[in-house]
């Protein structure tokens, strides 16, 4: 059964691309990008495409600056299961929570123009 998990695998790769290419470019401010209060009202900015029901790609923009900054896609082991630790959205959460990746608008960009 390998060549299924390549096979979704390489299905979750071309939605990501999708998202990242197309989807989110063409409107990052959309409104069910938003994610209200669920990684709480210090994360606010944060925004989360949905794709395959369970998986989630986290990002955050500037308007001002036309920058998009891409933070996490979860995997098999985060997919979104309500009430769980292993929930996406509260995994995100503790990785904000312990400053990786950083929550302040400079730092993002700053570490990208490294790359």
């Amino acid at each position: 059964m390998r060549w299924l998990s390549q096979k979704s695998a390489s299905k979750r790769l071309a939605a990501i691309n999708k998202l990242v290419r197309e989807v989110i470019p063409r409107d990052p401010g959309r409104a069910d990008f938003r994610q209200g209060l669920t990684l709480g009202p210090e994360h606010r900015h944060w925004r989360r495409a949905k794709f395959f029901q369970q998986y989630r790609l986290f990002f955050r923009f500037h308007q001002d600056r036309r920058v998009i900054v891409l933070a996490w896609v979860n995997d098999e082991t985060t997919k979104r299961a309500y009430g769980t630790k292993s929930h996406a959205c509260r995994v995100f959460q503790g990785m904000l929570r312990r400053g990786h990746p950083p929550n302040d608008r400079d730092t993002p960009v700053a570490e990208a123009k490294g790359l």
